[in-house]
């Protein structure tokens, strides 16, 4: 029984919901700025269960327009998802 656990508690730790948070909040800024994003504001995270968190931001490009995105690390590189325009003008 107590092996068991021990390989439940260590499978629980190597997918962590969370585990890479840390690092994305640190590597954000620069991560966004060779985008051509500056960074308007940090809110949060959320859990990932396989793949490991995301941190979400409000950005803003070089022509003001601001987004809403999560960034999220997978296999060593940085990905963004969920990018939604928040002051974007309809064509209809």
């Amino acid at each position: 029984m107590k092996k068991q656990i021990t390989i439940l508690a260590l499978l629980i730790s190597l997918t962590s919901c969370y585990r890479d948070v840390d690092q994305i909040k640190k590597d954000a800024p620069e991560f966004l700025k060779y985008r051509g994003y500056k960074i308007v504001s940090y809110d949060g995270y959320e859990a990932g269960l396989i793949s490991g968190g995301y941190t979400w931001y409000q950005v803003k490009d070089s022509s003001n327009f601001v987004y809403v995105l999560a960034i999220q690390e997978w296999r060593g590189e940085y990905h963004i998802y969920n990018q939604t325009c928040l002051n974007a003008v309809s064509n209809k």
